[in-house]
């Protein structure tokens, strides 16, 4: 009998430890074992993973209590999205600046996942062989793809 009461509290600290990492179903999660997706179920002994391939994994929570665990979800579920362009030195430097966050907040309010709230920005960061290149940056919001 104290064997199991002994299991039930260490099963138990495991279970809430991995509430730390993982808030609540419908997280996305990616573990450092390569594993990665839609958390499921969350119970005093394991916890579900559906991953992007329709595959249900089953964790033991004793393992992810000493997993290193990437909630993509905290501390919130928009994130940056960067796209690295170049132009060319004769380009004019005005008009990239005024039309390229003006296409990102266009693609943002027209693609599922945008945050059309957001105003993109530009930020030049190197001089290449041919181009001058900058990185655009806009908001995206994860949304979960299973129900």
């Amino acid at each position: 009998m104290a064997i199991k009461i002994a299991d039930i509290i260490k099963e138990s600290r495991h279970s809430l430890s991995v509430e730390e990492a993982i808030k609540r179903i419908g997280d996305y999660v990616k573990l450092d074992s390569g594993e990665e997706g839609y958390v499921v179920d969350i119970n005093w002994r394991t916890t579900k993973i559906r991953m992007l391939t329709n595959n249900v994994v089953l964790v033991p929570n004793e393992k992810l209590t000493k997993a290193i665990i990437t909630n993509y979800y905290l501390p919130d579920k928009e994130f940056a999205v960067l796209v690295n362009l170049g132009v060319h030195y004769n380009s004019d430097l005005k008009k990239v600046e005024k039309i390229t966050p003006d296409v990102a907040k266009e693609v943002m309010e027209k693609v599922p996942g945008g945050v059309p709230e957001f105003e993109p920005f530009i930020r030049y960061h190197t001089f290449g062989d041919s181009s001058i290149n900058f990185t655009v940056k806009g908001k995206g919001i994860c949304g979960p793809i299973f129900n």
